[in-house]
């Protein structure tokens, strides 16, 4: 049996941090390359469901995680960059306190040299297919 496994990926920039909004070669290093979740879930501390966005890095560089967008909205959509608007939950201080705190994401997709490699995968799969069954057949 073969899986093929070919997952949309997305560039995300945060534009805030802290709080603060980021100068541009500061966000600009920060963009990171994963997958992105959009989707309904129960919120226990508004008690209530909310729409939340995650991203998932594809490879985690030292400790920073992306907190999740919760209240997601999309503000914009020219081209293929998005701009998702939400507030991020993010607990600091001595006594461990959780802040909301606004934050909007420069979403775009992935360069295209994934897609030619999914591609290549795809080529590659249907050619061991294609000898299987030709194994089978009498």
């Amino acid at each position: 049996m073969y899986c093929i496994n070919v997952q949309v990926e997305y560039l995300v920039t945060r534009l805030f941090d802290g709080g603060r909004v980021m100068p541009h070669h500061v966000r600009n290093a920060g963009t990171l390359r994963g997958s992105l979740t959009i989707k309904q879930e129960d919120d226990h501390v508004r008690h209530r469901t909310t729409l939340v966005a995650r991203f998932t890095p594809q490879h985690q560089i030292g400790p920073r995680v992306v907190p999740p967008l919760y209240d997601v909205v999309l503000i914009a959509s020219t081209g293929d960059v998005w701009t998702l608007a939400g507030y991020e939950r993010v607990t600091s201080g001595a006594l461990q306190q959780e802040y909301f705190l606004g934050q909007s994401w420069l979403v775009t997709p992935a360069p295209l040299e994934d897609l030619r490699k999914a591609e290549a995968e795809w080529a590659r799969l249907a050619t061991i297919l294609d000898s299987k069954s030709s194994d089978l057949t009498p």
